[in-house]
C-alpha cells in the first residue's frame, strides 16, 4: 500500500466515526424533544404573515418550548394545546 491509499483509509475511517458521533447527538436531541412534547412543554401558534387588504397573506405556525425563567423549571402552560 502506498503511503496515499493509507491516508485516504485513514481519513474514510476518521470521517465515519465523525458520522457515528453525529448521529448519537442527534437521536440524543430528538429523544430530548420527544420527552419535553410528552410532558406538554412545546407549543405552537398560528400567526398571519400579513395582510393586503382584509386578505391574509398566508400563515406561519411558530413552535417552541416554553419558558420561564432560569431558576424555574418550565411548566406546561395552561390553555394551549401541547404538540
Amino acid at each position: 500500500m502506498t503511503k496515499i491509499d493509507k491516508n485516504i483509509l485513514i481519513e474514510y475511517s476518521d470521517a465515519l466515526a465523525r458520522v457515528k458521533i453525529l448521529r448519537e447527538q442527534l437521536q440524543k436531541k430528538e429523544d430530548h424533544l420527544d420527552r419535553l412534547r410528552e410532558h406538554g412543554y412545546v407549543v405552537a401558534d398560528t400567526v398571519t404573515k400579513g395582510k393586503r387588504g382584509k386578505k391574509p397573506l398566508g400563515t406561519a405556525v411558530i413552535m417552541g418550548i416554553q419558558y420561564q425563567s432560569p431558576r424555574e423549571p418550565p411548566e406546561p402552560m395552561k390553555g394551549v394545546t401541547p404538540f
